[in-house]
């Protein structure tokens, strides 16, 4: 293990500092005075045995030595194990924690700390760096992410017992356009306490990452078969009780803006890449949650929004034991609201169901449970293939009117050809432009052809015999 330039051991803990280069002299140790006394003849130069050894007692023994306030210089540590056994000792100042008051618990202490800064140019620097070359352990594996033989290059652990306060495994904190603070509890302006820049100081094309994750897999198409398990972050539990979250989005005390633009982005080829994202789902949930997503807040536009240039917009294809498309508001506006334009219908219904397509159920008190407002050929087209009618009203039974019309409306048959209109006095039957027979309100009918008393109304067979039986007879008076 090689160690930074300087080291600086403080109340048994071990702090860090990287400083810019700068020129290396060779250190001087202490070392006593003596002179020979066969170079001076002087008694007094002779040196006694108690002298030498108090002498060599505060140097550093090669096996099993000790030491105290050492400093090393481009030291190499060739040891398998090193121990550092005391308490949290080292004040640090990480960000929104630097300099805590007494009130909320002291000075931030730590046993282990390091800090640096940059000093090269072009070239990528790290402060710490672990690495791990994994190849051993195959034979003992017995897959999955439990197995026996299974390697990490670096692990975190922390552990709360019943006294604990706050405790967070890992924390990272990265501040853009920040410069180091000066002064008390500031660690001498190391990164962790700072000060923000002018806004737009920062050349915008530099970018801030607060973590990264590469996974690169160069071994096999994994979708979960065989046991395969090929993840980037994998986020587990071992719990007695269940959390409040897996993944939790905050923003601190008194921002006044938000915190990102998008709180989860899925980039691919829309963005600039070579390959999508995903090639299943963007997102997948196979939980057994009450909900599968929960939208909640105050959106001011939409809950949902997709804009995908997919076949669909919103697949529904589960086998919900109730349904698929579930409404539930009473505080909405409206509930369904379609607006654009499409070329083949806004609605399409294919379905094979033994009951009914559409069911409206409720209490729509002075309103209607079908509204048509639109400016269209026609305002309902039946044209399928229907046993009994294409519209019934045979089950309306505590409905009086079973439909209405407005004055010289007309109720026309055979391609709008033949009509029946109330006009405001009486109900008129006409064809084309003639007007064949009405009924005024008080009961007066007049006819534009012959009345036959006891006859057979003509069928649909049967009325070219009729025509042809009525040709010529009409009476004296056109209806008006």
């Amino acid at each position: 293990m090689k160690l930074f330039p300087s080291v600086l051991l403080a109340c048994g803990g071990v702090i860090l500092f990287t400083p810019p280069a700068q020129a290396q002299t060779f250190p001087v140790n202490t070392m006593p005075a003596w002179k020979s006394y066969m170079a001076t003849g002087n008694p007094s130069d002779i040196v006694s045995s108690p002298a030498v050894a108090a002498a060599i007692g505060p140097k550093v023994d090669a096996i099993n030595g000790q030491s105290l306030g050492q400093t090393l210089r481009n030291a190499v540590i060739s040891a398998t194990e090193i121990s550092i056994p005391a308490n949290p000792s080292i004040p640090t100042c990480p960000v929104a924690s630097c300099p805590t008051t007494e009130g909320a618990g002291g000075p931030v202490m730590t046993a282990f700390s390091s800090y640096g800064s940059t000093t090269l140019g072009p070239q990528w620097e790290y402060q710490g760096y672990f690495g791990l070359y994994m190849n051993t352990g195959r034979d003992s594996a017995t897959g999955g992410i439990a197995a026996p033989g299974a390697k990490m290059a670096a692990y975190f652990g922390a552990m709360q017992d019943t006294q604990s306060g706050p405790g967070w495994g890992i924390n990272w904190n990265i501040s853009r356009n920040f410069s180091p603070s000066t002064g008390s509890n500031t660690l001498y302006g190391q990164p962790g306490s700072g000060t923000m820049n002018a806004a737009g100081g920062m050349a915008a094309n530099m970018s801030t990452i607060g973590a990264e994750g590469d996974l690169n897999n160069a071994d096999l198409d994994c979708n979960g078969q065989d046991g395969c398990f090929i993840v980037n972050e994998f986020l587990n539990t071992t719990s007695r009780f269940t959390s409040l979250a897996g993944i939790f989005f905050g923003a601190s005390s008194g921002q006044t803006v938000a915190s990102y633009h998008d709180g989860i982005f899925i980039g691919g080829k829309a963005n600039g890449g070579t390959a999508d994202v995903a090639s299943d789902n963007d997102i997948m949930s196979e939980g057994g949650g009450v909900y599968g997503y929960h939208s909640a807040g105050s959106h001011s536009v939409a809950g949902i929004f997709s804009e995908s240039a997919g076949q669909h917009d919103v697949l529904l294809t589960g086998p919900s034991t109730s349904s698929n498309l579930n409404i539930v508001s009473s505080t909405s506006v409206a509930k369904i609201v379609i607006n654009g334009s499409s070329s083949v219908g806004d609605v399409i219904v294919n379905t094979s169901s033994p009951t009914n397509v559409f069911s409206v159920q409720g209490t729509h008190t002075g309103m209607s449970a079908y509204q048509d407002q639109s400016t269209s050929a026609a305002a309902l087209n039946a044209s399928g293939s229907y046993t009994t009618a294409a519209i019934t009203t045979a089950n309306a039974t505590n409905t009086k009117i079973a439909f209405t019309a407005a004055p010289e409306q007309e109720i026309c048959f055979a391609s709008s050809d033949k009509c029946v209109e109330y006009d405001g006095t009486k109900l008129v039957y006409s064809s084309g432009n003639t007007r064949l027979f009405s009924i005024d309100n008080s009961g007066n009918m007049t006819l534009s052809g012959a009345l036959t008393q006891n006859g057979t109304p003509c069928s649909r067979r049967s009325c070219h015999i009729c025509r042809r039986s009525m040709r010529g007879i009409w009476s004296r008076s056109s209806p008006s």
